[in-house]
């Protein structure tokens, strides 16, 4: 029988031979063998013949999750032949009339995925859409809310980052609890990570977000690894300093310049003086803080920041 040789032959690693078997058969293929003949098309990755031999079979298939499946392969095909404008209707067409299908996550982030990639102004909308009713594997999640993050940011939309910003934190926290990190170095990574995203959601003016910083800060700073430890300071400082608690942040940013002076950059550097001068002027230590801009200006060499020292010191005459 036709079916029993093309399956022997699939079965010997000969696809090329069992479909060539299928096209040259004199007779019309009733829908099984038609679909076989599908699967050795997508098996042999012969994508532009196989969208073209879906098209031809959906018309015949009465079963609408089978329908479906289809316009998902199809989907995936069309990206093979880096045609994303057919495969998002493709991908879209494999979600309807069927109730939770078994590819729909995956679906809906390829829709995602292509939307994203293709900087399309459904993106946004549909990403919370899908957040919201579909239950994403965690690495799928924050994939999509980094996204989200990242197109907020780029039309100007800073605030609606927030609960994105959150969800991240939250996934990061989950890891942390269920000790998936490799090893301790990795979880540094991800602690500093939630720490940071803290200080991001505290500039956005989100609700305690810069005592969750400095909280993360102080963990941090027990770290055996001294970029942590620079880190979880400069960390710590800016956080201390927004919450107007000025003598943490001069402590923090004493202790990095002081025991971390030979691994800071100039704009770490530039970044601890200048806010331990600004914290020192909220306390009324004019004097300290006029040392430490003079210090800016003397031991720095990037001329922007020698002059946002000289125009701190100038605002400082006669203080």
């Amino acid at each position: 029988m036709l079916i029993e040789q093309v399956l022997l032959l699939r079965d010997l690693n000969r696809r090329e031979e069992a479909l060539q078997v299928l096209l040259s058969h004199p007779e019309i293929l009733d829908l099984e063998m038609q679909q076989l003949q599908l699967s050795l098309l997508w098996e042999l990755e012969l994508w532009e013949s196989f969208v073209e031999k879906a098209l031809q079979m959906l018309s015949q298939m009465k079963n609408p999750k089978d329908q479906a499946e289809l316009h998902f392969r199809r989907g995936q095909a069309y990206e093979q032949i880096k045609s994303p404008l057919k495969a998002l209707p493709a991908y879209e067409r494999s979600l309807q009339a069927v109730l939770n299908p078994t590819w729909g996550i995956e679906a809906k982030l390829a829709i995602l995925r292509l939307y994203y990639e293709l900087k399309d102004v459904r993106f946004a909308e549909r990403s919370e859409i899908y957040l919201k009713d579909t239950r994403f594997k965690p690495e799928q999640e924050e994939q999509i809310r980094n996204w989200l993050v990242e197109r907020y940011e780029y039309v100007g939309e800073p605030t609606r980052t927030i609960p994105h910003r959150q969800g991240l934190i939250r996934l990061w926290e989950d890891r942390l609890r269920n000790n998936l990190e490799p090893d301790p170095a990795a979880r540094e990574q991800r602690m500093l990570r939630i720490g940071k995203e803290h200080s991001n959601l505290g500039r956005l003016g989100a609700s305690g977000a810069w005592e969750q910083a400095e909280s993360w800060s102080a963990q941090l700073r027990r770290s055996e690894n001294p970029l942590i430890q620079r880190e979880a300071l400069l960390l710590g400082g800016e956080a201390a300093g927004a919450l107007q608690a000025h003598e943490r942040s001069i402590a923090a940013y004493l202790q990095l310049t002081y025991f971390h002076a030979e691994g800071l950059n100039e704009n770490q550097k530039f970044t601890a003086w200048q806010r331990m001068g600004l914290s020192y002027e909220s306390l009324g230590r004019i004097n300290d803080a006029k040392a430490i801009y003079s210090k800016i200006s003397n031991e720095l060499s990037d001329p922007q920041m020698k002059q946002a020292a000289d125009n701190a010191l100038q605002q400082l005459e006669g203080k």
